[in-house]
């Protein structure tokens, strides 16, 4: 039954004939919630105006005797007199689409029938699933999300675990997944995904590199400077691969690279990046317009600037001298770049110098 002053009441229909023993008001949630000591699975009710009220399931049929809301906490508290275990139940009693006045009540570990709808309270962004520490049993989990109207956070389970895609979303904001998992193939990292990529902004990579299929990548190497574009191709130089040493296409093998003659120091198209690769198995050498460390000839001095080509001493080394003006026409065809720091001459000695051919 409901008044307006306490004085003059109304009867009203209940949502079950039940023993309803307790009753309170979310001014917040505009909702009325009821308990009751007697029904079956119906042991709560809630009305948007006191009037009209809809049967909602209770946690479990126990003796529900005082439900009560906190505006600080966004939440519904009732207690029992009867129940093993859990004599208390809470509910935010959110709104959702499929019930307007909906009221959704938890009790500790429970398997759900069908699908659970839970929308988190105006002040709050998240709703956290955890699942057993070393626990066997595989789940999914479907996120249908809102429009998100500022930066997000993900935390998503051990990439191992099954977490089921969220389809075709467009994402507000800044979206953020933490992991410190590494990309070392296409099946693996924080980010996995089986289609394509379309992007309409820059990509930045914190990392030193952008892989492609293993064979081709953007790579910095933050300890020498060298910055640009590698390929992975087959060593044919007849040696244990040297870093810094000037290559061409190979006269014997295909897809593969020798040593720049100093006989014929003509075309360089590569420089050795990865050191102690053994004749015949594949390296990675920097491609022309990268910025590269080249392995000059001994006791050979550079000055910034300085003009830089195949060495006609010895194979695949590196020589410097001052730009010639005009350029040689001859050994103008040896150019394979120009330093880009300066360097005393020594033994075995590595020059940072922008790399490219003519």
């Amino acid at each position: 039954m409901t008044s307006p002053d306490g004085i003059t009441w109304t009867l009203r229909s209940s949502a079950a004939d039940n023993g309803w023993f307790s009753v309170c008001w979310s001014p917040e949630r505009s909702l009325f919630v009821a308990v009751a000591f007697s029904g079956t699975g119906n042991r709560v009710m809630t009305s948007p105006d006191g009037i009209t009220w809809t049967a909602r399931s209770s946690a479990a049929d126990n003796d529900w005797y005082s439900v009560c809301w906190s505006p600080e906490r966004s939440l519904f508290v009732a207690v029992a007199s009867t129940g093993t275990g859990g004599r208390v139940m809470s509910s935010r009693g959110r709104q959702d689409a499929a019930s307007p006045d909906g009221f959704v009540a938890t009790l500790g570990a429970n398997t759900f029938t069908g699908i659970q709808t839970v929308q988190a309270a105006a002040t709050q962004d998240a709703v956290k699933i955890a699942g057993r520490a070393g626990g066997t049993s595989s789940y999914a989990v479907t996120v249908t999300p809102l429009a998100l109207s500022a930066s997000r956070t993900w935390s998503l389970p051990d990439r191992d675990d099954t977490f089921a895609g969220l389809g075709a979303q467009t994402f507000t904001g800044q979206q953020t997944i933490t992991d410190t998992t590494d990309a070392t193939s296409k099946d693996t990292g924080s980010l996995v995904t089986e289609g394509g990529i379309g992007v309409e902004k820059s990509i930045y990579a914190g990392g030193p590199s952008i892989t492609a299929a293993g064979q081709v990548r953007f790579h910095y190497d933050s300890s020498t400077g060298e910055r640009g574009t590698q390929v992975k191709i087959s060593n044919r130089t007849g040696e244990t691969s040297v870093k810094g040493k000037l290559v061409h296409p190979s006269s014997t093998n295909d897809n593969a690279v020798e040593l720049v003659s100093a006989a014929s120091p003509y075309t360089p198209c590569g420089v050795i990046y990865e050191a102690g690769i053994a004749n015949g198995s594949d390296m990675w050498i920097w491609c022309p317009g990268s910025i590269v460390e080249f392995l000059m000839e001994n006791s050979d001095a550079t000055t910034r600037q300085d003009w830089l080509r195949a060495s006609a001493t010895t194979n695949g080394r590196v020589q410097s001298s001052a730009v010639p003006t005009p350029p040689n026409a001859d050994s103008h065809f040896t150019e394979c770049g120009h330093a880009l720091e300066s360097n005393a001459g020594g033994t075995d000695q590595l020059v940072l110098g922008f790399f490219h051919t003519l």
